[in-house]
């Protein structure tokens, strides 16, 4: 019998038997590959369940948002409602997803489609931006991304406060001026520091060291009145007077202005030739002249002025611009070659016009002369300068019809003698027909006045880098849209995706019209019934008051609840 061979034992302790390797397990998986597979299922799910959450809530507030637009209702309510769901909340849909900069998105579109198209649709910029961010492009802005501007954990906040006149009341400075004490005032008039530069015309509000709002100050001007104040702040111009002739041919001291270049004159019509310096009384578009606004021209020629800027809104004359040109050497003759005197009437008698004595230095080709104007009126017509104008400084309907029709004896004798067609010319009809007669006498270009202001100033440049924009004018109407002032910022504002807030003295129910030209929100700032003197002279309270209640509500609801805190309940 063959040996037997004993095998030996082998013991293995707990620490080794737990690193031994495991034979593979047949028909199925090892626990690690299923355990990884679960945790990455869970993940993609977290995920998914988040952006279907974003996206739903967008479509929600889009639909808030649609709802908001359509309504008819024009209360505060309704406005303050539309201000906070469009400034705020659109903005959070995209802080949910942690992203580093705030997108403020506005899901409306002109066929209220869905807002998913409109999420998807940012996906391209926000590459874009991302691409300009590494390579340190940081001025790079689409109107669709605002960066979150934060200064060592500080909370910064932009506004600026570009309003017009409210006329007969406040200069458009003074307004500014009553927004900024009524942002003051929301911020709570305790534990605030304030660093004012007056150059730049900025103020710098915080509050308990968590916030902080910037008001930067940009008082702006259609062309009317107001215009040389506006030009002459903003570039740190000169303010200069002269004695003239006013519309009804007595003496009155006019305000013109040299801009910072000390090369450019800045007039404005409403000074020598306003309709607020003829009594109520007195308002006669036959008898009244704009003599004196040609004697502010001739004042700056003396000063060497080689570019001028004219405003002519306000004015209180019908007369083509003939006293305006007589008073820069034009002569006006009548058939037996005597001059004509003042007023628009006097054009019925015009025979001829003998340019020869013009001002040497209109003759000069560098001289350039831009007009602001917000009108595009013919000369003549049923929209022309009598017809739309006329009653407005005095004239009834039979007013109307003389001088409709001198207007066009004018136009007559001006394309005669001058080789000019200025009656169709859009634009010719504004201040009484003072924009043919530049046209025609000066070789004048008409623009846009709150183009051309907004320019000079460079509004757009602080619109690029603000979070809010607070407007105004006296009244707000549907007339609005045609070159006023609240509606030229707001269509800038929509451009960087900026909301715009207006305050008007009165609001007209048709006003609804101005949403749709960029205007987030507008309301009243009387809030209840006054006669129109009274609301005049509250002007700056009523306008610091509503401006603090607006800033109340925008405080509490756009920053984090953190920096909620900062602010008085």
């Amino acid at each position: 019998m063959g040996k037997v061979k004993q095998c030996k034992t082998m013991t293995l302790t707990a620490k080794e038997s737990k690193n031994r390797p495991q034979p593979a397990q047949k028909n199925g998986l090892q626990p690690s590959y299923i355990c990884k597979k679960i945790c990455r299922g869970t993940v993609y799910f977290l995920l998914l369940a988040k952006i279907i959450f974003v996206l739903w809530t967008g479509g929600i507030i889009s639909e808030i948002h649609i709802a908001l637009q359509r309504s008819q209702r024009n209360c505060a309510a309704c406005q303050l409602s539309r201000l906070v769901w469009e400034y705020n909340w659109q903005d959070s849909i995209f802080q949910l997803l942690n992203c580093k900069i705030r997108v403020i998105v506005h899901l409306h579109c002109d066929s209220y489609g869905s807002p998913w198209n409109n999420v998807f649709n940012l996906s391209p910029h926000f590459r874009q931006w991302q691409e300009k961010h590494k390579k340190g492009e940081n001025s790079y802005r689409h109107p669709a991304v605002r960066e979150t501007r934060k200064k060592r954990g500080v909370l910064v906040m932009r506004i600026v406060l570009a309003p017009d006149s409210f006329k007969g009341s406040l200069s458009a400075s003074q307004v500014a001026e009553s927004m900024a004490r009524g942002i003051k005032c929301a911020l709570g008039r305790q534990d605030q520091h304030r660093d004012h530069d007056q150059e730049a015309d900025r103020e710098v509000i915080s509050s308990r060291k968590q916030t902080t709002v910037e008001t930067v100050k940009k008082p702006l001007s259609d062309g009317g009145e107001g215009l040389v104040n506006v030009l002459v702040g903003a570039t740190g111009g000169e303010l200069l007077y002269e004695r003239v002739t006013g519309p009804l041919g007595e003496a009155v001291d006019a305000c013109w202005g040299v801009l910072g270049d000390g090369k450019t004159g800045v007039i404005e019509m409403a000074a020598a030739s306003g309709l607020t310096l003829v009594p109520a009384g007195r308002r006669n578009p036959l008898l009244t002249t704009t003599y004196g606004t040609g004697e502010l021209i001739r004042a700056a020629l003396h000063r060497g002025c080689t570019k001028l800027i004219i405003g002519i809104g306000g004015s209180a004359t019908n007369d083509g611009g003939m006293g305006m040109a007589q008073a820069l050497g034009v002569k006006f003759l009548d058939a037996q070659g005597k001059n004509l005197a003042i007023g628009g009437g006097e054009l019925v008698r015009l025979a001829k016009i003998d340019s020869s004595g013009l001002h040497p230095a209109l003759a000069q080709q560098a001289l350039a002369i831009l007009v602001a104007c917000d009108v595009d009126n013919p000369l003549t017509g049923p929209q022309g300068a009598a017809s739309v104008y006329g009653p407005q400084k005095g004239a009834d309907g039979e007013m109307v019809r003389t001088l409709d029709a001198a207007l066009k004896h004018f136009a007559r004798i001006v394309k005669r003698d001058l080789g000019m067609d200025v009656e169709t010319q859009a634009g010719a009809g504004a201040a009484g027909g003072m924009g043919a007669g530049l046209i025609a006498f000066l070789r004048g270009q008409l623009t846009p006045g709150i183009d051309l202001v907004m320019e000079l100033v460079e509004l757009e440049k602080e619109l690029a880098a603000c979070d809010l924009v607070f407007t105004g004018e006296g009244r707000l109407d549907s007339q609005s849209v045609f070159g006023k002032v609240p509606v030229g910022v707001a269509r800038r504002a929509r451009s960087f995706g900026v909301p715009v807030i207006a305050l008007a003295g009165s609001v007209t129910p048709d006003a609804e019209v101005l949403h749709r030209e960029g205007i987030t929100a507008y309301f009243s700032i009387t809030n209840s019934p006054i006669s129109l003197k009274e609301a005049m002279a509250k002007a700056a309270e009523n306008i610091e008051q509503t401006t603090c209640e607006i800033m109340r509500c925008i405080c509490r609801s756009i920053f984090p609840s953190g920096h909620a805190e900062s602010f008085p309940r």
